[in-house]
């Protein structure tokens, strides 16, 4: 049976507990063999603490914090790139 993909999505320029949880559990998931990835906004907090934790991020642009349904298909068709 394949590993599933896992995304993990955070487009919060904060960083706090959540950010660091996010990035853990993503940590946590590749060492059980799962392809686990960041998708974040470019140079924010999260983005760097996860490539120094040698996470795979991939890059998304600030968008609505509610219901931002055109970015929200422009994941959609990230997720299923990969």
């Amino acid at each position: 049976m394949p590993s599933p993909n896992i995304a993990f999505l955070c487009s919060s320029l904060s960083f706090g507990g959540l950010e660091m949880n996010l990035v853990k559990i993503a940590a946590w998931m590749r060492q059980l063999n799962h392809a686990a990835k960041v998708f974040t906004i470019e140079n924010s907090p999260i983005f760097n603490y996860a490539r120094e934790n040698n996470i795979p991020v991939a890059t998304i642009k600030k968008h609505r914090k509610y219901y931002d349904f055109q970015e929200a298909f422009k994941l959609l068709k990230l997720f299923r790139h990969r």
